[in-house]
């Protein structure tokens, strides 16, 4: 809260000094300028902390406000740093010391912005900035992630970021972050499903080849098979909401590859899920039905089961359908399409023969099948971080 007292006096010449100004004046009242934190920020604060955010303080206020506007924007009472002078003495190793969750750097000048940016990246962090003066533009430019708020950045600091902030709300950055994670588990997801999958129709077409029988599926069946694998399943997965859990865990390391053991791991669970499943289902109607059934049973399991363990592989299968409506809605496609190939003149014209009565109960059984599997997959399969 900044304070200036305003007085006055009424003069009959000029005065010569500033001394002989100040004489005999009479007080008039007290003005006090506050610049409060912004709606939010204290939320948005303890939401980046849960995440395994550190937050750090550095600004050009004087030391007392400086701590009181942290204690308000909700981080821990720690000791606050003196930049300038003071923080030019400091060694790199004390300075290093002072930078954890919480600290508070008051009087910062440009220069100590910057080096606190590059101490930390020195100890391997990944540091974002956010900023909106010209004083800010070296540690914007610096910063991993150079933030600038859009209404009020000047024209160098908006230059120097990498992100412009257009609603100068520093919340925006909690929800961009939680929506950066959600799309990097969303993508490691939907990955692994389409590599497994590719892997377990490899299977289900190999796998009777290696034992001397026909192929189970025509070129025409792949073809329809890979609309729904590649269409129907891209756009589920891209449509799945954030999941309330992406800001409990903690960050994932970017210099993990993307095809880390987590990743492989997934991949192999859906192949084997989906191969065992189909194959199986596949190898009962050629001993049991005749050859003539088996592209019949195989396409239609195939449709079932890959739903099924695609649902395993959501963040939250119990999702609402309103909250996203593409995978429902794809689920309920592939089945349809199962029943129209296999029960209808639409069969005919790809090369499939109705399907009986035992047929759909191996159908139905290969699906069930399915949905054992994908239990077991979705209770080992962990492609997050481990929650904080």
């Amino acid at each position: 809260l900044r304070v200036l007292a305003v007085a006055h006096r009424r003069l009959d010449k000029i005065p010569a000094t500033a001394q002989d100004a100040e004489q005999g004046l009479v007080l008039a009242g007290l003005l006090g300028f506050a610049d409060p934190l912004r709606e939010g920020v204290p939320e948005a604060v303890s939401a980046l902390t849960d995440a395994g955010i550190a937050t750090i303080m550095v600004t050009g206020d004087l030391a007392n406000t400086a701590a009181a506007t942290a204690v308000r924007a909700g981080l821990p009472v720690g000791r606050v740093v003196q930049g300038g002078a003071a923080l030019a003495a400091t060694t790199d190793a004390d300075l290093d010391a002072e930078l954890v969750h919480g600290a508070v750097v008051a009087r910062a000048t440009p220069a100590d912005k910057l080096r606190i940016v590059r101490t930390l990246q020195a100890r391997g962090e990944r540091v974002a900035v956010t900023g909106d003066g010209v004083n800010d533009a070296p540690a914007l430019a610096a910063a991993d992630v150079g933030i600038a708020m859009g209404q009020r950045s000047t024209d160098l600091a908006r230059q120097a970021a990498d992100l412009v902030v257009t609603d100068d709300a520093y919340p925006t950055i909690a929800t961009a972050i939680a929506g950066g994670r959600t799309l990097a588990a969303q993508l490691r997801r939907a990955v692994a499903f389409y590599l497994g999958a590719k892997v377990a129709i490899s299977v289900v077409i190999g796998l009777p080849l290696v034992l001397g029988l026909p192929s189970p599926l025509a070129p025409v069946h792949i073809i329809i098979l890979e609309l729904f694998m590649d269409l129907g399943a891209s756009l589920a997965f891209i449509a799945e909401p954030s999941d309330p859990a992406a800001m409990e865990r903690g960050p994932r390391d970017p210099a993990r590859a993307f095809l880390d053991g987590s990743e492989v791991a997934a991949i192999a669970s859906v192949a084997a899920a989906l191969a065992v499943a189909v194959s199986v289902t596949s190898l009962v109607a050629g001993r049991w039905l005749g050859a003539d059934q088996v592209p019949t049973v195989t396409i239609a399991a195939w449709l079932v089961a890959h739903t099924v363990v695609a649902w395993a592989m959501r963040a939250r299968p119990r999702l609402p359908v309103r909250a996203n409506p593409a995978f429902p809605g794809w689920t309920v496609a592939a089945v349809t399409a199962a029943v129209v190939l296999v029960t209808t003149p639409v069969g005919d014209a790809v090369g499939l023969v109705r399907a009986d009565l035992l047929s759909w109960a191996v159908i139905a059984a290969g699906g069930i099948a399915a949905v054992g599997l994908a239990a077991v997959l979705r209770r080992f399969l962990s492609l997050e971080p481990v929650p904080r």
